[in-house]
């Protein structure tokens, strides 16, 4: 008869993860209280909500005289948690219909919003002045639009934490709004030195500007040169020229060409006739 291996089935390691007491304080407390044999979710729920409103009577407002009130519903009843959060901001509690701009799910009045997060800066600025890209800020959304072979080059870098960000509507137009240290941090990932590679661009586009200025002034000087040549009046106009001049230039061609103004008036006549004019 076989004999029966005294060793464990089931390879346990050497140390144990000890997974109850890595969760959070508040996890761990609904856990305790869910082990007590007269538990009561309603009432202990009660409570919980009973202590935050008075941890925070500087902003919901609680008053003592609620604690002699019998019923009194702390979490669905007026001026209870939920009808609180509702309408009232969370940082400084004056009533409010507005939403924390990076934190949506938050009543948060205008003054709060810009002090709880004081550095913003629009999606438009952001690609402005640092040189950014849609893929580089919101790249979950702008990488489900292209192709699959293009995905991987494109995204935020590796080993940066993704810039937060939230969304509003203005003048009924939607507007994406960054926090300034992370679209800086972001910058400085995928460009290197910031400030270098800013006034590298910089000069990029004002060498830009001056060949294109250089290329315009070529094209009008032959166009000036063209219209010299085949239309006197038309160049004496542009250039602020003497018509007295023009028709000198234009005598000039007529010899050239070994016409006379009789010439050019057949010539007149026949292109009105021709043209119905």
């Amino acid at each position: 008869m076989a004999q029966l291996s005294r060793s464990p089935i089931v390879d346990l390691p050497s140390e144990p993860k000890d997974h109850l007491t890595a969760l959070p304080p508040e996890l761990k407390h609904v856990i305790f209280e869910h082990l007590l044999p007269s538990h009561r979710p309603d009432k202990e729920l009660q409570t919980e909500v009973l202590h935050w409103l008075k941890c925070h009577a500087a902003i919901t407002g609680y008053k003592k005289s609620y604690d002699t009130q019998q019923g009194r519903r702390h979490l669905t009843g007026k001026q209870g948690l939920l009808f609180w959060v509702k309408r009232r901001c969370v940082f400084c509690g004056k009533q409010t219909q507005r939403s924390a701009i990076l934190a949506n799910g938050l009543r948060c009045c205008m003054s709060c919003d810009k002090e709880q997060w004081p550095e913003k800066i629009t999606k438009t600025k952001a690609k402005e002045e640092f040189d950014l890209r849609d893929h580089h800020l919101l790249p979950r959304h702008h990488l489900l639009h292209l192709p699959h072979a293009t995905v991987p080059k494109l995204g935020t870098p590796s080993g940066i934490t993704k810039p937060r960000y939230g969304t509003f509507r203005v003048a009924n137009v939607m507007t994406t709004m960054f926090l300034l240290s992370d679209v800086r941090r972001l910058a400085e990932k995928i460009h290197g030195d910031l400030d270098t590679h800013l006034k590298r661009r910089k000069l990029e586009a004002e060498d830009r500007k001056q060949k294109k200025e250089l290329r315009m002034e070529a094209k009008r000087n032959s166009d000036l040169e063209w219209m010299k040549m085949h239309e006197p009046f038309r160049y004496a106009k542009e250039t602020g020229g003497s018509i007295d001049e023009a028709g000198r230039e234009l005598q000039a061609l007529m010899t050239q060409a070994g016409l006379t103004l009789e010439d050019v008036k057949l010539g007149g006549q026949a292109l009105r006739c021709y043209f119905g004019l």
